[in-house]
């Protein structure tokens, strides 16, 4: 199936302070759980990472919104939710809403199953 290893440097920047190169994030692995779900009325492909903190969320063949995916990742005290691809805007907007609204606790929840979750090998 689909493994995924992902450098998360989303838009921190590389420089360090002082001017001088930052050291590079560790590279994570999102190969855990590959779960299918349903998000603005299209399915997707949800994937948890190494840190265990940060959520993929891949169109699934035949979805109108792919190419297209969603990152949920730690920032700071709380996460981020960050999307990229070229599919059909009207289908990845419907997700991005449901995904905005969804709450902590459907989160967690949704961490917690990709975290139990064996990897995916390919």
């Amino acid at each position: 199936m689909l493994a995924f290893v992902l450098s998360l440097a989303l838009a921190f920047g590389t420089a360090g302070t002082d001017g001088q190169e930052a050291e590079s994030p560790p590279s994570l692995d999102c190969s855990y759980g590959g779960f299918e779900r349903e998000f603005g009325g299209t399915q997707w492909t949800v994937f948890g990472c190494s840190d265990r903190k940060t959520i993929v969320i891949f169109t699934s063949k035949g979805n109108p919104a792919g190419p297209f995916y969603f990152i949920r990742y730690p920032k700071d005290d709380t996460f981020g939710l960050a999307g990229e691809g070229n599919g059909d805007r009207a289908y990845t907007s419907a997700a991005f809403e449901q995904l905005k609204a969804m709450s902590n606790a459907d989160w967690s929840e949704l961490l917690a199953e990709l975290n139990s979750a064996p990897k995916v090998e390919r």
